[in-house]
């Protein structure tokens, strides 16, 4: 039983993995993968590694850098600096999302092994992974530096599904930037990762495209990409992407009013068991709709949850900003959610308790929940000292023209928020 396994257990995983059957890759790699299971040391250090990146696909981080790790320890000892390169950014991208520090330090030294061998598809990976990095560091000049190099080598060499990555970072930088050719740069990436059926880059692409959709106002071009990469997506295995294609789909179907929409895709994530990262975002949103709903208890867990934030000694008002920015961003979503409960309530101290923790890390890469924010505390009658700048039409709200920014709003399918101005300057009338 044993030698059959050796001998077809590697070309079964293999085969799953290249169908998109990662759960069943993942399984079949294991079995084969045992002590007992005797197999030539180089190939034990090959389904090491394809197993890693299948582990990442399913969203099971620990084991997925733990078995990379072993995969470069494994071609080290094998005097094979090009593999333990290749393994070493493979960890670097596990790391990505929740680990930037340690995965700078394995993309650079990935780099380190790798460009004594020239230029090829591994060092385009290993410079896209730190392209990703500096991008959610909102380093845009390093970001360009390393995906233009990336692209420049994979366009040299016809590696479609690089030249697709490195596109997505140089959109990512650009959006960041404020430049005007962020969504063709986007777009084009989306295009080469689906022409060359790489689902999982069109995961990645399509979520960032969302996202700075939305941030830019564009909910119906958002829920257009949404809509082209649903049916994709629906077949892909890659629990991380398809996960926070449905956040990032949850958060475009609440800017719209569309709630019992966006609570199917948070209720799609709340039961799958790799929501990693994204369960507090899904918690924080899902307690938004229930308070837009006029849910009572939804009050009382939003205050309960503020009340907590206060009572963290690392977090009280007036202490240091976070240093993770996925931290602050979690910070402005809360914060979004009191704010309009002060507003709501008419209460003065809840505002300016929002405006005392939550108004030094405004400084991250994403304007939507920003402008919120200052647009809530706004109305709710405080003042909030940021350097953020509110996109529209919340700034033009800000700036006091409600009129003006209640059709804005209509136009781009934020009924609440139009309603919301309405409301304020019925109440400025009556004063």
């Amino acid at each position: 039983m044993t030698n059959l396994v050796a001998e077809l257990g590697p070309t079964a995983a293999r085969s799953a993995a290249a169908m998109g059957a990662h759960r069943q890759a993942c399984d079949l790699y294991q079995l084969v993968l045992r002590p007992r299971i005797e197999l030539d040391p180089e190939v034990v250090a090959e389904l090491t590694e394809e197993h890693a990146f299948q582990l990442y696909l399913m969203w099971e981080l620990d084991r997925a850098e733990s078995a990379a790790r072993d995969a470069a320890i494994r071609w080290r000892e094998l005097d094979d600096p090009r593999a333990e390169g290749r393994a070493l950014t493979l960890v670097a991208r596990i790391l990505l999302s929740h680990d930037p520090s340690t995965a700078f330090d394995a993309a650079r030294r990935a780099i380190e092994l790798l460009e004594p061998f020239g230029e090829g598809t591994e060092l385009v990976q290993a410079l896209c992974v730190l392209a990703g990095l500096s991008v959610n560091e909102s380093d845009t000049h390093l970001a360009r530096r390393h995906a233009e190099r990336a692209l420049d080598i994979a366009e040299r060499h016809h590696d479609t599904a690089g030249s697709a990555i490195a596109i997505n970072y140089l959109g990512c930088a650009a959006h960041l930037d404020g430049r005007g050719d962020w969504e063709a740069m986007f777009r084009r990436a989306l295009d080469l990762a689906l022409d060359v059926g790489d689902h999982e880059a069109a995961v990645r692409i399509s979520h960032n495209l969302q996202l700075a959709l939305w941030d830019h106002g564009r909910l119906h071009d958002a829920h257009q990409v949404a809509e082209r990469t649903g049916p994709i997506i629906a077949g892909v295995e890659h629990q991380a992407g398809v996960i926070a294609h449905r956040v990032a789909g949850a958060h475009i179907a609440f800017a719209l009013g569309r709630y019992d929409e966006a609570a199917a895709f948070l209720d799609w994530v709340r039961t799958s068991d790799r929501a990693g990262i994204f369960v507090d975002e899904t918690e924080l949103l899902s307690m938004r709709i229930e308070l837009r709903r006029g849910d009572e208890s939804a009050r009382e867990r939003v205050r309960a949850r503020w009340q907590t934030l206060l009572d963290d000694s690392d977090r009280v008002p007036g202490s240091d900003p976070p240093g993770n920015e996925r931290t602050s961003y979690l910070l402005e979503l809360l914060g979004v959610a009191v704010a309009e409960l002060a507003l709501e309530l008419g209460d003065r101290q809840l505002a300016d308790d929002v405006v005392a923790v939550c108004a030094q890390p405004l400084s991250g890469r994403w304007r939507g929940y920003k402008s919120e924010l200052l647009f809530y505390l706004h109305l709710a009658g405080v003042r909030c000292d940021t350097d953020a700048v509110a996109s529209e039409p919340f700034a033009t709200a800000i700036q006091g023209d409600l009129t003006s920014a209640a059709a804005s709003f209509d136009a781009m399918g934020r009924q609440h928020e139009a309603a919301v101005c309405r409301s304020a300057l019925v109440d400025r009338q009556r004063s």
